[in-house]
């Protein structure tokens, strides 16, 4: 007896027969593992997953719980069924009762105490639980049915395949039969001597046929002048097309050499023009150092004034203390007019610079939109001149198509030709045969050789059917790959569509970024206006620009590094900015190819669905061959019939008929004579079907040559998709590159805002500068009165005041160099800290996408092995159950009370396995999901994921 938990034993089936469950077993022998990976799964996964793993995981706890107590309610059912099986009857019996009586005291022991009320709620949740197992099991069985279903269809068509095969089989023993039947006709047809008046009918109804035959071979005659007239109308019209032809080629000839000559007068002014371009962008590049030179002019004589206000601190405190002379003063002032001076000649000289700049931007633009026109215009052109060449083309494939119907209807005009000219020879043949058939032998020689015919007929009917079977075998591989094609066809536009989306968000980023440089530059030339405002008010306080010109050059050769710093900056934008109109020149050849895909993808389809109506047009045509096959069959039933009713009247009627044996026997050779052309005319039906089936093989080899050239369209297509990989790598060069246009830019912003903040300190200096200008006048004043005395001071305190001057100019200097070291120090380490960022972020997320990569392949092994599963079971139908257990003490009977929880565990087991594959898919979108975030969606990395 068991009355332990359940103990899990291996299952007793093969490998090959049953690899999902097999996998389960391997995945419940090395549980650690697949701990470790679901750990290491889970710590990606969010809260929200987790929250619904822990869940799901508590269930699948209390189910195992329920399934083991129910296990173990039926073993114990099955133990006291084996007790109850294995004792005696009346020892039994009677201690039945007495459990029985001791069972209901122990109830109404539990009915006081209340735990039936428990016992109850229990129970009703194991029923719950039990009724949720049964729908579970129901879903299970719907899915198989289902399954079985679609079997059932592959057997039902297998199942026509095989009716058919017995039709065929039927058909035979019928043509057996009627070849017995024939055989029994031949001993009857030695008394065909009494066929009297019968024949004499047969022998005027075959005249009145030959009359008919003459009218037939009349209408033939009128129809052959009839195709010969339009066989000359034909003629002319082929060629006036033809002539036609040879003047649209011409035509196209003429245009495309035009096309040509403006294509290169094109390129030659695209040229000059791009020469043109170059001279301005030189241009541009001048103006634009000169604006920095005037820029670095600017920040010197905002030095400047720094230096000057820091000077006249110490000259109002030498004034203070020894006061000022009228002759500084003067000084002072002519060197301010100098100052001014210069001033104006440096904006006069930006303004020049900008006018130009100006003027030479509005031309290039001028020029480059005249180009865009001709282009466009070129364009136009060139794609007229291809609807030409296809209206060309259609006109040629019409002429073949002609050509062909002509050739076709001579050949039947020969072939109706060379059956009229067979029928005389045979009308021939049959006369001179009448003379020869006088005897019984002869009749039974011609139905032998009746009978041969008709057996070579099976024989090549056979062989027909054959061909038949096969063309079906090739129609079903040709639906097979025209499904494959369309399944394909359908995965490309979707990436065609992925690709388009992409374009589209890459194309709008471009515009942004270009709205924001054009704000910039307005930004930038707002703040050059305001510098020039700030300068004009400035340059009133600029006293002492002559004594500080040591100082100018020192930082003129400090800011000139910096302006060839700048110029490489603005020559790299330029590059950009050029590689960026060339990738939108890429991106638009690629929207073209795009569009061309589409248009071949939609040619595809057309020809698809073409091919499906041809494939029903020979559908129907089988099937209206096959109609008439036994409308034939029928016809030669009925004809045989016809004769044995014939052979039974002239049986009777031969002893009244036999002094007319004579005539008969002129006459029987001419009933004879019919029945050859009978045999002609069937002959003549069988050439039909062998013509029909030529027709059909040759349909067949046609829809093979489209197979192949869909085959080779998407080879093209495939070759065209990795022509997009190569330039979407090129995209993405093209982002990075833009990335550095960002930085470029952000540079540039944090320099505006610098150059706002000088703005503002500068207007604080004036605003002082105004004040102090006020304390001069007012010091001024104070130094008149007291000129006299600093003419005597005046020659001591010159040599002292030269070497303060000195000694300031160089300690400024040392500053400055200090300041920009270290400011250089400092921006190579933030490109070194940014520069390690991005390697250590890429390689991060080069492991995400190798892992990821590992994931997919196993989850496409897994998807591999679910799929060769279903097809065994399909092949090899409903899968065999383990064997049952069975209990120690049943030695005498077998119950099946197993059998559920055996199918229950099977079911569990494919759950627990589904469960897992849903996991690894979970967790593969998560990880998809993730990448989007922090991987950007334009690079090679995730198209490959």
């Amino acid at each position: 007896m068991e009355t332990g938990k359940h103990v899990r034993q291996p299952p007793s089936f093969k490998q090959d027969q049953y690899p999902q469950i097999w996998q389960g077993y391997i995945c419940d022998i090395c549980p650690q593992q697949w701990e470790s990976q679901k750990k290491q799964l889970e710590s990606k996964l969010p809260m929200d997953v987790k929250q619904l793993i822990s869940e799901k995981r508590e269930l699948t706890m209390q189910l195992n719980r329920e399934q083991n107590e129910k296990h173990d309610l039926f073993l114990q059912i099955n133990s006291m069924i084996a007790q109850l099986a294995e004792s005696k009857p009346v020892g039994d019996f009677e201690r039945l009762k007495s459990e029985n009586a001791d069972m209901k005291r122990q109830i109404e022991d539990l009915e006081d105490t209340g735990k039936l009320e428990k016992l109850t709620g229990e129970n009703e949740n194991l029923n719950k639980q039990i009724i949720d197992l049964q729908l579970s099991l129901q879903a299970t069985k719907e899915e198989l049915s289902t399954k079985t279903i679609q079997v059932d269809k592959l057997q039902q068509s297998s199942y026509l395949n095989s009716e058919t095969q017995r039709i065929l089989e039927e058909l035979k023993t019928k043509l057996r039969e009627t070849e017995v039947q024939l055989n029994a006709e031949i001993m009857l047809k030695t008394d065909l001597e009494v066929s009297n008046k019968k024949f004499i009918a047969a022998a005027q109804l075959m005249e009145e046929e030959l009359v008919q035959m003459k009218r037939i071979q009349e209408d033939n005659e009128r129809i052959i002048c009839s195709l010969k007239n339009e066989r000359e109308i034909l003629e002319k019209e082929a060629q006036s097309e033809s002539e036609e032809n040879r003047r649209w080629e011409f035509e196209r000839g003429e245009e495309m050499k035009t096309l040509k000559e403006r294509l290169e007068v094109l390129e030659a002014t695209l040229k000059e023009k791009d020469a043109k371009i170059d001279s301005t962008t030189v241009k541009l590049l001048a103006a634009e150092s000169r604006i920095a030179q005037a820029e670095s002019d600017q920040k010197s004589s905002d030095q400047l004034a720094k230096n000057s206000e820091r000077r006249a601190q110490q000259l109002q405190a030498q004034i203070d203390t020894f006061g000022n002379s009228d002759a500084e003063i003067a000084l002072l002032r002519d060197n301010l007019k100098k100052a001014e001076d210069r001033h104006n000649l440096v904006l006069s000289r930006l303004q020049r610079a900008e006018d130009i700049v100006q003027e030479s931007a509005r031309e290039n633009k001028f020029r480059i939109e005249t180009l865009e026109k001709e282009l466009k215009d070129a364009y136009e052109e060139i794609e007229k001149a291809q609807e030409k060449q296809r209206h060309s083309k259609a006109i040629d494939e019409q002429m073949t198509i002609l050509r062909s119907e002509f050739d076709i209807s001579q050949k039947n005009f020969e072939e109706s030709r060379n059956k009229v000219s067979s029928l005389e020879s045979e009308l021939k043949e049959l006369k001179t045969e009448k003379k020869k058939l006088e005897s019984k032998a002869s009749v039974a020689e011609e139905l032998t050789t009746l009978m041969a015919s008709l057996s070579a007929m099976r024989q090549e009917n056979e062989l027909y059917q054959d061909e038949i079977q096969s063309l079906h075998c090739e129609v079903r591989q040709l639906r097979e790959d025209n499904e494959h094609a369309q399944e394909e066809i359908a995965e490309w536009k979707v990436r065609a569509d992925v690709a388009e989306r992409e374009k589209d968000s890459m194309e709008a980023e471009i515009d942004k970024e270009k709205e924001r440089i054009i704000l910039l530059t307005s930004s930038h030339e707002t703040d050059k206006v305001e510098l020039t405002e700030n300068l004009a008010a400035k340059s009133k306080l600029e006293i002492e620009n002559n004594k500080l010109k040591e100082e100018i050059c020192k930082l003129q050769n400090s800011q000139s590094v910096l302006h060839k710093e700048r110029t490489k900056l603005e020559v790299e934008y330029d590059d950009l900015q050029q590689n960026s109109s060339s990738q939108l020149f890429e991106l638009k050849t690629l929207k073209q190819e795009a569009t061309k895909l589409q248009d071949e993808n939609s040619r595809l389809k057309g020809e698809i669905e073409n091919l499906k109506q041809n494939y029903e047009i020979l559908r129907s045509s089988a099937e209206v061959k096959e109609r008439e096959k036994k409308e034939t069959e029928n016809e030669s039933s009925k004809k045989l019939q016809d004769l044995r009713d014939k052979y039974d009247a002239l049986q009777r009627e031969a002893d009244s008929s036999r002094s007319r044996i004579c005539d008969l026997e002129y006459e029987q050779t001419r009933v004879l004579g019919s029945s050859d052309e009978e045999k002609q005319r069937l002959l003549e039906e069988c050439r039909k079907y062998r013509e029909k089936f030529d027709t059909l093989d040759l349909e067949v080899v046609v829809l093979r040559d489209k197979l192949k050239e869909a085959l080779e369209k998407n080879m093209m297509l495939e070759k065209l998709n990795e022509s997009s990989a190569t330039r979407l790598t090129n995209l993405e060069k093209i982002l990075d590159l833009e990335t550095k246009l960002a930085t470029a830019n952000k540079s540039h912003d944090s320099m505006v805002t610098n150059m706002r903040n000088m703005t503002s300190v500068l207007e604080s200096e004036a605003a002082r500068l105004e004040e102090i200008a006020a304390e001069k006048r007012r010091w001024q004043e104070e130094a008149e009165e007291k000129g006299r005395l600093l003419e005597e001071a005046r020659e001591e305190v010159k040599d002292e005041k030269i070497d303060e001057l000195v000694a300031e100019n160089a300690r400024l200097a040392s500053e400055l160099l200090k300041s920009r070291s270290e400011a250089e120090k400092m921006l190579n380490m933030e490109r070194e800290q940014i520069t390690r960022q991005f390697a250590e972020k890429l390689k991060t997320r080069k492991d995400e996408i190798a892992t990821i990569h590992s994931e997919l392949s196993a989850v496409k092994n897994e998807r591999s092995k679910l799929r060769d599963e279903i097809e065994s079971l399909r092949s090899n139908g409903h899968p065999v159950p383990p064997p049952r257990r069975t209990i120690s003490n049943m030695s005498n009977f077998n119950y099946n009370t197993q059998t559920d929880f055996s199918e229950v565990e099977d079911v569990h087991k494919l759950r627990s396995e589904i469960d897992k594959l849903v996991f690894c898919y979970l967790c593969f979108c998560i990880n998809i999901q993730l990448l989007r975030l922090f991987v950007k969606p334009n690079s090679m990395y995730f198209v490959r994921a």
